[in-house]
């Protein structure tokens, strides 16, 4: 990329030799010897001075980059510290210039509003052509295409948020708008029963449109944070419903359990677990195995239990694959139980594997077969 951006600001000229050569005083003229020795002694007596410094003269006040301090937080600068890398486009350029993103390294630590001021710092030192405004509040990363399209359809990352937690690579900086102050309108609304009418503030209306917009971001952002890495706290329902307390990770990728160690479990606890085969193994399965995840049950105690169906396949020696469809039962708290299904189920919406076509013709052969019964 930074290549293709080099290209596009060069320009070959292709070198031709002179037919005629040049005379002794053409060359003379072209190119005229200097006496050294004079302008060393005009130097002592009058010492030059850069136009730089004639500026700098001028102006002893000069504004300071209101950025600065977030240069600090460039990854290029730091050694041994985990840094996160992207390539940014920058909207507000024009022309072939916009089509190449900035590439920023930020610390790891860093948030999105520490990385928004380190690419307006950038911005201010690569691109003075452009009107920087002074507060990073006045400008949003958006995630961006790898051709520099902005996706509108989610918001703005939270400024507020870790730049760790976001896995895109490619982003778009974007200015805010000015925001727009409407003037307050009533409307008289008259309800059945009533003589006086009740007013209307356009306040109220502009609170409902705020209401149904952050319940629009909320799931937004749910979906957004659906491939992050996760770990909750649950347990696993057996056939015998003995109940094994497990960790269960996930991510975009994959989908593991491991048993939580007791360390100070009694030797008849051990022996029950041995007897019933209620010792819980570590599992790991991939996110393309995994095909359905739905809450089966409410209790009285504030907890839930839900279902994870997923493809397991069968060990053997023969080329050809085969296996089934498996069940796991677990149980947590309502909201916990909760919020892992609905990240389960974001996962698997993008993901989109052909393991769970296959389920879903599984259970659509199934309901068949009971309709004929």
């Amino acid at each position: 990329e930074e290549e293709k951006k080099k290209s596009a600001n060069t320009m070959h000229i292709k070198w031709v030799d002179n037919p005629v050569p040049l005379t002794d005083e053409e060359r003379a003229r072209l190119f005229p010897e200097k006496d050294i020795i004079k302008i060393r002694e005009e130097s002592k007596l009058a010492p030059r001075i850069s136009l730089l410094t004639e500026m700098l003269a001028k102006c002893p006040n000069m504004p300071e980059n209101p950025f600065k301090e977030y240069a600090k937080l460039d990854g290029n600068a730091h050694v041994g510290v985990p840094i996160k890398k992207y390539l940014i486009f920058i909207t507000m350029l024009s022309g072939d210039s916009r089509n190449y993103p900035m590439e920023v390294a930020i610390v790891n630590w860093a948030k999105v509003m520490d990385l928004i001021g380190l690419v307006c710092w950038k911005c201010s030192i690569e691109h003075t052509e452009i009107a920087m405004k002074d507060n990073v509040n006045q400008y949003g990363l958006f995630i961006a295409e790898d051709d520099g399209d902005v996706d509108w359809d989610f918001p703005c990352l939270n400024s507020s948020e870790a730049v760790g937690k976001f896995g895109f690579t490619y982003l778009a900086l974007v200015e805010r708008e000015k925001s727009q102050h409407h003037q307050e309108e009533s409307y008289p609304l008259y309800l059945e029963g009533m003589s006086q009418p009740l007013e209307s503030t356009s306040s109220t209306r502009a609170q409902l449109q705020f209401e149904d917009d952050l319940q629009k971001l909320k799931g937004h952002m749910t979906a957004l944070e659906a491939p992050l890495y996760q770990s909750f706290n649950v347990h696993v329902v057996n056939k015998v419903r003995a109940r094994t307390e497990v960790y269960l990770e996930i991510s975009y990728d994959k989908l593991e359990m491991y048993p939580v160690m007791q360390p100070h479990a009694s030797s008849g606890r051990i022996m029950s677990a041995r007897l019933w085969g209620s010792r819980q193994k570590a599992e790991l399965h991939s996110m393309d195995d995994v095909v359905a995840c739905d809450l089966t049950e409410h209790k009285s105690n504030s907890r839930s239990s839900f279902r994870l169906v997923y493809y397991q396949k069968r060990e053997g020696r023969s080329h050809e694959e085969s296996g089934k469809f498996k069940t796991r039962d677990f149980e947590a708290k309502t909201a916990i139980a909760t919020e892992i299904v609905k990240k389960v189920n974001n996962i698997l919406d993008v993901r989109q594997s052909t393991r769970r076509k296959e389920y879903a013709e599984h259970k659509e052969r199934k309901s068949l077969r009971r309709k004929n019964f």
